[in-house]
């Protein structure tokens, strides 16, 4: 009898532990992948292999494109982001990078925030991907103190498949400084300030949304002390207190682990 009960003392024991486990387990496994999650490299969940985009494969050369007038562009930019807005409201800026490929729509789901990373706009399955914001940390407003927006490095040249190439090259990096975003009637512009190889910390979740303005400050220091020969920042061009920033994520090409990352800081808006 007593060997009985000992027994069952043991199996009540086993099974209170496994719980404790199990409860500890869940939190400290979120804050794990909230700070590791791979937004622009491999989809975390399940057929992740879908979207790899080939870490061997050739990518297409940058080639300079024609740049249209500021007002034009714009104008065909609203045109543009309309027509999408007629497929799915969840599209609503259009990203422009004069003399690049770079002008597609960036949409935002609203349960999902990685629904975009493989979905086109018609919400169907894309190895490319739309580029998008988290809904999570991000607002569609961009008044955020920090806005990121991620796209895929695809060996074709298409979505930010070309950033790394023109922003590692100091040449190309000082040539096109200037990005727009036209949304809801106004046409903001950045100007670009720095362009860093960096890890997968997922910078939003990372500095608490940057809600506190000495995250901000942080973050920055650890752009500015990033040690890489592909590293360009401009001096001249630093953000000041309060100025607002806008990031472009992308895979860093070689090291898919890694991100890309090109920093604009927010200068006007007509």
């Amino acid at each position: 009898m007593k060997n009985k009960q000992l027994i069952i003392g043991i199996i009540l024991a086993v099974m209170s532990l496994v719980c404790i486990a199990v409860a500890l387990y869940g939190p400290i496994k979120n804050k794990i992948d909230k700070e590791n999650l791979t937004t622009t490299a491999e989809y975390t969940g399940e057929n992740s292999s879908e979207i790899y985009t080939g870490e061997d494969e050739s990518y297409a050369e940058f080639v300079p494109q024609p740049s249209t007038d500021r007002a034009q562009y714009a104008a065909q930019e609203a045109k543009q982001l309309s027509d999408y807005r007629a497929v799915t409201t969840d599209v609503y800026a259009m990203l422009r990078i004069p003399g690049t490929k770079i002008d597609y729509p960036v949409a935002q789901h609203a349960e999902k925030d990685n629904f975009y990373l493989r979905h086109d706009i018609h919400g169907k399955f894309s190895a490319n991907g739309t580029l998008f914001t988290e809904g999570t940390y991000n607002s569609k407003s961009f008044d955020d103190r920090v806005t990121v927006i991620y796209g895929h490095n695809m060996a074709s040249g298409e979505m930010f498949g070309n950033l790394q190439e023109i922003y590692s090259d100091e040449e190309t990096f000082n040539t096109y400084k200037d990005i727009y975003i036209n949304t809801n009637g106004k046409d903001l512009h950045y100007k670009v300030f720095a362009a860093v190889p960096y890890d997968n910390t997922h910078i939003l979740y990372h500095y608490g949304r940057f809600q506190n303005p000495d995250r901000v400050d942080e973050f920055l220091k650890s752009i500015y002390n990033t040690r890489d020969f592909s590293v360009n920042i401009s001096e001249d061009d630093k953000p000041e207190s309060g100025d607002r920033i806008l990031v472009l994520s992308t895979c860093l090409k070689g090291n898919y682990s890694k991100r890309f990352l090109v920093l604009a800081k927010f200068t006007e808006k007509t």
